[in-house]
């Protein structure tokens, strides 16, 4: 059974997606802004407008510092959509959860800037941080998150930590749970899906690692949370990755969701289970910490 605030949010999920109109890049843009508000407001988190190795971003800063790292959360939004605004919030409530700052990139987007530049604002933003770091991301942004971690392994400035909330890590959309999920994700739609990676890849291809990581050799990764939900199209990238980092020999967590639906950690703040899954991420990093 899921709470009758996420039957509230599902149900308002269903009659949008009944009444969408033919697909226009800027028009879903536009519908984009001001999406924040529909996350709940973190109470007493700061926002702080900066730039970061050239990158703009927002810092979220909690009332009481209590860590001792830095959190670098990639917003999602299928490499074209959304911004360090729009997930401003979901990332306040992570710095609540932790006690830690959390510094939200707003990363270049395609089609203007396709890959592998979104990720490469996100690793000078990560390679900025002072002391250890944490990298989290939703969505997309949970690819960037597998980006970062992929390519900073080994490295001095590798990441302690990485959490990916319902991730797209397989660009080519081969695994079961696209076509199994396909009568119960409000959210996504595979057609809208292969369009946003073509115009992100521009030619390049849909199997390249750091871009679709559901492809890498994912051996050498640090400590990985990885949250899937039950009616997300993208449900199996998050179990498979998983199982991958499992039989290489890292560590890797699954946390599972079975009746929630994509990325749907951003409704912090107005429905429990989201809730419950900000502080399950949180007490994963926190744990690494103590």
């Amino acid at each position: 059974m899921i709470s009758p605030e996420a039957q509230a949010l599902f149900d308002e999920f269903l009659a949008f997606s009944l009444e969408q109109e033919p697909f226009e890049l800027e028009a879903e843009r536009a519908s984009c802004i001001g999406m924040e508000e529909r996350t709940g407001v973190p109470a007493g988190v700061r926002y702080q407008n900066d730039i970061v190795a050239g990158v703009p971003v927002i810092t979220c800063i909690p009332p009481q510092e209590t860590a001792d790292f830095t959190a670098v959360f990639l917003h999602g939004g299928a490499f074209c959509l959304m911004s360090a605004q729009t997930h401003s919030r979901m990332a306040g409530h992570l710095a609540l959860a932790m006690g830690a700052r959390v510094v939200v990139p707003d990363y270049r987007l395609a089609p203007e800037h396709p890959f592998p530049a979104g990720l490469n604002d996100a690793l000078a933003v990560v390679m900025a941080q002072p002391g250890p770091v944490a990298v989290l991301g939703d969505s997309a942004g949970g690819t960037l998150t597998a980006g970062c971690l992929l390519s900073l392994r080994g490295t001095p400035q590798q990441p302690f930590s990485g959490v990916m909330m319902s991730p797209c890590l397989d660009l080519t959309y081969s695994l079961p749970s696209i076509r199994e999920n396909a009568g119960k994700d409000l959210i996504l739609d595979a057609e809208r899906m292969h369009y946003f990676t073509e115009i992100y890849m521009a030619g390049q291809p849909a199997t390249t690692p750091l871009a679709s990581p559901h492809f890498a050799d994912v051996s050498g990764l640090p400590p990985v949370l990885v949250q899937a939900a039950g009616h997300d199209l993208l449900r199996d990238d998050a179990l498979v990755f998983v199982e991958r980092v499992q039989k290489s020999g890292g560590t890797a967590v699954l946390q599972f969701y079975p009746e929630m639906q994509h990325s749907f950690q951003f409704y912090a703040g107005r429905m429990p289970e989201a809730d419950a899954a900000i502080k399950a991420a949180a007490d994963f990093i926190l744990a690494l910490r103590n």
